[in-house]
Parts: structure tokens; sequence; C-alpha cells
């Protein structure tokens, strides 16, 4: 396969490489005469694209190109799924979906899957449950959820495209592959393997009550306690059996010497495990199940996206892909119209993003793929590093020269080099050229500013004590009054270092957690993501406050109100001896009951927090900042739930809220402090794409095994055709069944000999060499590693021998020599300390609420103006139209009214009249009421014939036209005109009311205010004025016109 108007850029870390994709855009657009319209660009996020658009424009304003800088909002510029978005509302009819279908977000997505695999997954239940539990597979046991590996084979069938009989086929031939572990299965049978254990259990037993156990070895002791907390379990003739993980601990059971043949019977019949047929059935069982939940879950949650006319991100780019595969029409239009397509991290796509953006480039004059394979860390995600190495191969190998951005323009000379030095060897390793990983540096070393790279060598300990001895250190250096001289990113000036200057990179987000703790109990503020938001005392006492003004008998909440804020001191004893509680607070909240009955949780939440006061009761809490942080997050996870219930079409309720945060798959987590000098901690992959003056890169010895029992995709046959690069794919998974059991297990030696491991262990070997990288290339000023008493595995996987020249180094300063480069370093060798104690209170914090005085009211921010009304005067004239058509009040009002809208606005009164029946009669479809399809077109023709006789036949209609207007007071007015008519002395604006009352005059002076907005909004944003108004009211047939 060849693109020849392919052009492949990598570009190193810090290298420029969003600076490059704005010149080459600015380049398309002013030199090479490429219009807006013409270009399509796709970044790996929002921010990422926003930025994009930015720098564009600006680059474009900068050469004094305005018009082509407005012009950009008409390319197709932003993420993956919103290019794919706007190109599918274009061709929605091609593709057979709804124009107006709504886009599931990752939170709507999470719980409508959810919702389908939990019907799926129930199903199952039954039949998986025995042999979940002995797999280790329930949930109970270290070994984890069956639920969790069908959710990643979900998520991998629909990456890589993979239909119900693809499912169907990487079942089978992952079945084969995990039997292919065990031995044979033994002819003797179940039963026979049962009774055989079962036996020798008793023998054991009953030889053991005649032991003087005093006299016994602690070894023999354990083994004998393991027998005997089993043996109540197993009973094979009832149908109960023990876990595999039990049969692999009975058979590798270590007694003493002396009682050997005493446990001999128990350990050789337990170590049949591997050849019992019911593991081979259970195997089969649980991999035939979870493929089969895969493959219902898939279907259940497209039958109910259908249902509900939704769509997800993975759906726009199938259905785009398909299209592009199979609308030659489509294809030739976008050929026509598209000139240049820009991928920006194209190593982060995931199979199928890969499959389009090759199809995009055949269609696309000029291809330009920017971004860096060294840093292509998210095969957690779905991507797939070697199926993209594979099709680059394809394309034509080692980019030109003049495509190779390697000038560092972040990090000083020292750290460049040492970042050559170890991974142009490293990299070669996977086939990269040197001239692809080797950086020049852009920067020169400050005046004054000492090594680029500081060793701090960690105590022994425990995981959590390094992190506290680590906490310390980053403390000290923080609180010396000597520290590390930084260039400061925004002015260029060097100064002494800062905590907002500092990053801590670590494996997981558990040490990122524990080290947050440790750094806050030692004074230091940090910027964190961490778990526990809804646990939170604040959090806590806000819910608890939504939840009493939601309902008032809820007196937990009423307990937890009075607890929290620091009321009354004896309110449990009160509770228990059924007393009646008196908080202010609570008498504030019950206060506003009959005043909120249906407002959005987001907005209950508000106006419980205001009649309660807890945010001015927080700012007098420790730690104000992050407490109020955190309570802003809630509001997030209130919108959150309020636009995924938006999506799915249903009622967003306060009880919901409180419901779906219970439910969600990951708990919320609070934010990360948004103070200016706070030392920010992540994960290694989160900090991709991100720079700071000084970083630690801590956990260099935290390794990850690689495994051949966990789901992963493939190629069938290994040969990747670069023109289909979804061809042949398959998941496969094998589960493993002996929980968190690994050693001395037939099982896991013949996985160790399995090419299958081989290919794991080279795809974790190399990943680890590019989390590596992506470290080593965060800091702009220093480099801080950090190495732990053993050896740092992870480390010497891609800097072999570093470590221990390293270690040989004297405290303080010293000179390193690796690989034949030579710096200086700082060396420290960190004490062991103890957990830190929580710090005192501070007797001053901030304190953020209202001035004394009548609180201030401020208006809502977006108006609607149908929302606004009132009874204005005002001259009016009834225009009758002939007999009242039905009668629609009460309940059916609004659903006769909504009919009679969109009836209105999608009729063409020259359109043949059956056809406009049959409209009518599915727009009526489900309404109650005596409205007809007659009816309609009767009010219609009316309204026609109005337009013609008042303002003649060749008026031109507007409906539904959009406005958006900013007010004076600063409000934002956004709503939709039912019906403008364009004459060359004004705008008529006329509103259809579904009212069926008998005083319409009255009732248009009571819509006035709303018309007014409508009015004020056009004459600031047309060319002529409002000329008249009227409201027209089709059930009366009757029009009422306004002058004032």
């Amino acid at each position: 396969m060849s693109l020849p108007s392919l052009s492949i850029v990598t570009a190193g870390a810090g290298s420029g490489k969003t600076w490059r994709i704005t010149q080459d855009i600015k380049r398309e657009v002013l030199e090479n005469g490429v219009p807006p319209a013409g270009l399509l660009a796709t970044t790996f996020t929002r921010k990422a694209a926003a930025e994009l658009q930015l720098r564009v424009q600006t680059a474009l304003i900068a050469a004094r190109q305005g018009e082509a800088a407005l012009a950009m909002q008409e390319a197709l510029l932003g993420t993956v799924n919103s290019v794919c978005g706007r190109l599918l509302a274009e061709f929605a009819f091609e593709a057979g979906i709804s124009p107006d279908l709504s886009v599931l977000d990752e939170t709507g997505e999470a719980e409508a899957f959810a919702i389908a695999f939990g019907d799926a997954a129930g199903t199952a239940e039954d039949r998986i449950a025995p042999v979940a539990f002995r797999m280790g597979l329930s949930g109970e046991a270290n070994g984890g959820d069956w639920h969790e590996p069908v959710r990643k084979i979900v998520s991998a069938a629909r990456a890589n495209r993979l239909d119900a009989a693809a499912l169907q086929a990487s079942m089978a031939r992952a079945l084969v592959g995990a039997l292919g572990m065990l031995e044979t299965p033994d002819p003797a049978g179940a039963d026979a393997l049962d009774k055989a254990l079962d036996q020798a259990m008793n023998c054991l037993l009953a030889a053991a009550d005649k032991w003087d156990l005093a006299a016994e070895k602690k070894n023999t002791l354990g083994a004998l306690d393991t027998v005997r907390t089993m043996r109540p379990f197993f009973t094979p003739q009832e149908g109960r059996f023990l876990t595999w993980a039990d049969w692999a601990a009975l058979a590798t059971l270590g007694p003493a010497v002396a009682r050997r043949d005493d446990f001999a019977a128990v350990i050789e019949a337990a170590a049949a495990h591997d050849r019992h047929p019911r593991l081979h059935a259970d195997i089969t069982t649980m991999l035939s199940v979870c493929y089969e939940t895969a493959e219902t879950a898939l279907a259940l949650y497209a039958d109910y996206k259908r249902k509900a006319g939704l769509i997800d991100f993975t759906d726009q780019e199938t259905i785009l892909l398909d299209l592009l595969e199979t609308n030659a029409d489509i294809s030739a239009e976008l050929a026509q119209r598209l000139r240049t397509l820009f991928v920006d991290e194209f190593q982060d796509t995931s199979p199928l993003q890969l499959a389009l953006f090759l199809r995009l480039g055949k269609l696309a004059k000029r291809a330009v793929w920017v971004g860096d394979p060294k840093q292509a860390i998210y095969g957690f995600r779905g991507t797939d590093p070697a199926l993209m190495d594979a099709v680059l191969r394809s394309l034509g190998g080692t980019p030109n020269p003049a495509n190779i951005l390697s000038t560092s323009r972040r990090s000083r000379p020292d750290l460049v080099h040492l970042v050559n030095r170890i991974f142009v060897p490293a990299f070669a390793q996977q086939g990269m050229a040197a001239n692809m990983v080797a950086l020049t540096p852009h920067r020169t070393d400050p005046p004054g500013a000492g090594p680029a790279l500081h060793v701090w060598r960690l105590p022994k300990g425990a995981i959590p004590l390094r992190l506290e001895a680590l906490a310390a250190q980053i403390a000290g250096l923080l609180a010396a009054p000597k520290r590390p001289l930084i260039q400061d990113p925004q002015t260029g000036e060097s100064r002494q270092l800062r905590a907002g200057d500092v990053a801590v990179l670590c494996r997981d987000n558990k040490s990122v957690a524990i080290l947050a703790a440790a750094l806050g109990q030692r004074g230091v503020e940090v910027a964190a993501a961490r778990g526990g938001l809804l646990e939170t005392p604040e959090v806590s006492l806000s819910l608890a406050c939504l939840r009493r003004l939601a309902d008032p008998r809820d007196n937990l909440a009423e307990a937890e109100i009075v607890h929290l804020a620091g009321g009354d001191e004896e309110w449990l004893d009160k509770l228990l001896a059924k007393q009646k509680l008196t908080d202010a607070r609570v008498a504030a909240l019950d206060a506003l009951q009959t005043d909120l009955a249906g407002l959005p949780p987001s907005v209950a939440l508000q106006v419980a927090l205001s009649a309660a006061e807890i945010m001015p009761l927080l700012a007098r809490w420790p730690a104000p900042r992050q407490r109020l942080a955190n309570i802003e997050a809630l509001f997030g996870e209130a919108k959150a739930y309020e636009d995924a219930c938006n999506n799915l079409h249903r009622a967003a309720t306060v009880g919901g809220f409180a419901a779906w945060l219970g439910a969600l798959p990951e708990a919320p987590s609070q934010p990360a402090s948004r103070g200016g000098d706070a030392v920010t901690l992540l994960t290694y992959h989160k900090a991709k794409g991100l720079e700071w003056p000084l970083v630690v890169m801590a956990q260099t010895d935290k390794e990850y095994p690689p495994s051949a029992f966990k789901v992963s995709f493939h190629t069938e046959g290994g040969d990747i055709d670069p023109a289909n690069p979804l061809a042949g794919r398959w998941v496969r998974y094998w589960p493993w069944p002996y929980a968190g059991r690994s050693k001395d297990i037939p099982m896991k030696m013949r996985e160790a000999a399995s090419p299958e491991l081989a290919a794991a262990a080279a795809q974790s070997g190399c990943e680890n060499v590019r989390l590596g990288y992506v470290g080593m290339t965060r800091a702009r000023d220093v480099l801080v590693l950090t190495l732990d008493p053993g050896t740092p595995t992870w480390l010497e996987g891609y800097t072999p021998g570093l470590a221990a020249a390293l270690r040989k180094l004297p405290a303080g300063r010293g000179d390193l020599t690796y690989n034949n480069v030579s710096l200086p370093v700082a060396v420290a060798d960190v004490a062991e300390v103890e957990a830190a104690s929580p710090l005192p209170v501070p007797k001053k914090v901030t304190f953020l609420c209202w001035p004394a005085g009548p609180r201030p009211i401020f208006p809502s921010l977006r108006l609607t103006p149908s929302a606004a009304e009132g009874d204005v005067s005002a001259k009016t004239k009834i225009i009758d139209l002939g007999p009242r058509l039905c009668h629609a009040g009460g309940a059916v009002r609004d659903e006769v009214g909504d009919a009679l809208h969109r009836f209105l606005a999608a009729d063409d009164p020259a359109r043949e009249i059956g056809e406009r029946l049959a409209m009518a009669r599915q727009l009526l479809a489900g309404v109650a009421g005596d409205l007809t399809a007659e009816d309609c077109l009767e009010a219609a023709d009316r309204f026609w014939r109005f337009v013609s006789e008042h303002y003649g036949a060749e008026a031109e209609i507007i409906r539904e036209w959009p406005v958006q207007y900013r007010l004076e007071s600063g409000q934002e007015v956004h709503g939709r005109t039912d019906c403008l008519i364009e004459r060359p002395d004004g705008l008529i604006l006329i509103d259809h009311k579904s009212y069926p009352g008998h005083d319409p005059t009255q009732r248009t002076l009571h819509y006035l205010p709303q018309l007014l907005i409508y009015k004020q909004a056009l004459e600031a944003t047309w060319t002529v004025p409002v000329a008249a108004i009227a409201v027209h009211f089709p059930v009366l047939g009757k029009v009422v016109s306004i002058s004032r």
C-alpha cells in the first residue's frame, strides 16, 4: 500500500509539534491556496483542538489575513469524534440516521452501556456463578470479577470493528489456546479425582487427631490448618467444590520433613487439578459465557441506542468509515472538497481510527500525520502501537529528514544529551533509526544553574514508608533557603525553585494519593486528583442538605447536617430519645419545601447550600480552598448527571442524582488544587504532553509483569494488511483460574514457555521504554531520579547499568559517566522517616462570604424569551380566521400546542393534501385530545391565507429562526421565533400559541414581554426594524395584532 500524498512528521519531546502543525496549516492556506473549508485536522483532545484553532487564527491575523482567520471556522478541525459528528450530520440521509441524534459523552455512554450490560450479564449469572466462584472470578477473591474481562472484550471488539461472527471465531481460537495451557483431561473422570482428594483429606485429619500438636513444627501446623479450613467446603457428593486456587494450595503444602508422608496423599490428589476435567469444563464455560455476554451486551446496547435516538463516539467513527467504504457518491464529494488532511498525535489512534484516517487519506490531495511513536503509551486504552508501526513502515518507513523535528526547545543541554544516550540504543532495539530519536538542545544553561540531574537514593521499607521519605525530601527541598535555580517559563529569567515548579510522577493513582497525603501533612500544598470525593465531610454535608431539601422527613440527613456542621452536641442523645432536633440550617431548608418542586439537581444543590449557609461555613474549615474545589466538583457531577439524563431522555431528579452517584463505575475523585504554588502529583501516563521546571521520577522499581492471561487483540497470522488494518483482527481472552495464586502452578510454567507470553513481554518491554522516555523528557531544568533500595527493574529495563553507576557516586556533587556522556550530578541519600502527624489547624484561614446586609439578587445569565411573562398595556386588534377547531384545555393543552407548532413549522401548502395529512397524523400519534389531522390542515390553510392577504403572496416566510443576543444587562437571550415575514419595510414577528380560552386579547398582552425581547434581539442583528407583532391562536381561529 502507498499514499503518495502522505507526509509523516515525527516530533521528539519538546520539539515544537504544535508550532509545526500551525505553520503547515498556515502555509496550506496562504501559499497553496487551500480554502479553510478544504482542511480537515484532528487532535487527540478538545483542549488541543482549541489551542490549534487559536494558534492558526493568530498566525493568519499576524499575516494580515483576517478573512482567512475568520474562515477557519469552516475547517473541519477538532477531535476525531467532533469531526466525525460534523460529517455525519452532513451525510445523515445517506447514512440512514437522523441529523438530530443525541451524542452520548463518555459518562452517558458508560451509563447506557451499564444498562445493557446488566441485562446481558443477568441472563448468564445462574450459569456462570459456580464457575466464577471456583475460578476466583466472582469478585470475592484476588482474581477479580468476570464482568471486567467482558467489558474489555466489548471495548476491543468496538475498537477493531468486530461483529458477532468475529467474536464467535475469537472465542473458538481463544478456547483452543487456553485449554492448551492445561494437561490433557484425566480419563479417570472428575468424580474419581474428587473422591481421591476427599478421602485423602479425611484420612489426614483423622490421623492428625492423634498427634501431639504442641510438638509439631510451625510449618506442619500451618499446612494442617489449611486442610482443616478447606475441608467443610468440599463435599462433592452435595455439589460443593473447592476453588481451583484451593486445589493449588493443597498441592503445594509444605509440612515439616517428618510429616511429608502424612500429607503426601493430599498433595498428590490435589496435584491433579491441572488435568481435572472440571477445570477444562470451567474454562470452556467461562470463555463461552464471556464472549456470548459481550455479544449480547453489544446487541442490547445498539438496540437501546436505536430506540432512544442515541449515538456514541465509536458509532460515529464506525458509521463514517462504513459510508466511505460503501458510498461512492460521498467519497467522490469529499475527494472534491478535501484538500489537506492533518492528523495530530497519530500514534495514539485506535485501530478503527487508523482505518478511518487511511480512507480519508486516499480522498485528500495531501495528508500530513504528525506525532511521536516514541510516546505511544496508551495501549491500555485500546491503541495498538505494533499495528501503527506496521502501517507506517508500509507507507514509506523513515520520514524525510525535513520532517523529523529534532530540536528540543524544552530541556537543558545535559538532560537532552542524557536522554539521547539512553534512548537512541533503547529504541534501536525496536527498529527505530537514531535520527528519529536523537535531539539537539536549543537552550543554554542559565547563569549559576546547578546540575540538571539529581539523584535521591531512598531508604529501605514498604512502599508507603518510602513515599513518606520522598515527601519529606520534597518538603525539605522547598523549605531550604537555597533551592535549585530554574528559568522561569514565562519571563525567561532565572529564579529559585517554587512549589508550583515541581511535578512528581508515580506509576499508579494509589501512590499519588499516598504521596499527596504525606506532603499535605508536611504543609506542602499539592495539585493532585485524589479519590473519595463523596466521602469528604464537605460533600457529605452538602448532599445531606440536598436530601433534606428534597424530603423533610429524611431524619438521617438532618442528623448528618447537625453533626457535620457543628450544631447541637447532644444530637445523638436526642435522636435516640426521639426528641426533635432544633437546628437553624435544617429549619431554613424545611422552610423552602413548597417552592422547589421540579428543580434540576444542580439548581436544587445551589439553593440548599445557600439556604443552609454552607459556603461561609466551609471557608472557616481547614484547607478551605480544597473544600470549595470539592463542592465545585460536586456541582460538576450534578451537571454531568443532568446531561446524561438529557441524552437518555429522562427526567433529572434529586433522588435520581443520589442514585446515580452511588452507581458510578468509578467513584468521583477530588479535583487537583488550583493554587498557583502547589506541587503537581500525577501518573506518568497523565504527564504526557506536559512540562515542568523540576520533575521527580518516582517508583523507578515498579514493574508490571507481562501476562498472556488477559484480554488482548491480535491480527490473524500476525501479517497486517496496511491497506485494511482491521482485516483479520480478533480478541483473545485467557482466564486465569487460580485467583491470586501463581507459584508452582503448571499452567504458569507452560505460560512462561509460550509464544503468547513472549509476545506480551516484548510488547510490555517496548511500552516500558516509551513510558520511560515520556517521564525523562518532562523536565525543563532539573530531573530527579529516585532510586529504590532494590533493583530498579523498570529503570533498568531501558537504562541498563545506570542505577549501578548512580549508586557508586558519593553523596553531594559528583560526575556521572554513562554511555560516553559525562555530566554533573547532585546526589542525596534520603533518610528514613516516620509518618508525619497531621498539621495543627491554622488560626488564620481564608473566609469567603457575602458582606453584611441584604444579599444581592442576580438575574439569570441565560434568558429564555418564552419564560418572560406579565401583563403590558398595548393596543390590539383581533382578526377572525374561522371557527374554533377543538377543545384542548387541561393536561393535553401542551401536547396539542406542540403538535400544532411542529406542523406549522414543517407544513408546505404546495404539497399534496394526502402528504400533508400523513405528516399531521404522524405528528399527532400519541397525542391526547380531539385535535385531528384535518384540524391541523385547516389551521395551517387559514394562517397561510391570512399571511397572503395581509402581507402579500410573495412574502418571504422564515420559520423557527434561532435568536441569540446579549442584552445590556449582560443576560443572554436564547430562543427561536415561530414565524418571521421579511418585507422591505421591516420584519413581521408572529408567535403561535395554543391558548384555548375565551380572552385572546388579555392573553396576548400576557405574552407581549417575550415578543418584545425577540423584537429587541432581532432589531440588533437585522438591518430592518420589526414593523409589526402578532399572535396567532390556531385553536381559536384568531390572530391578534399588537401596536404600541
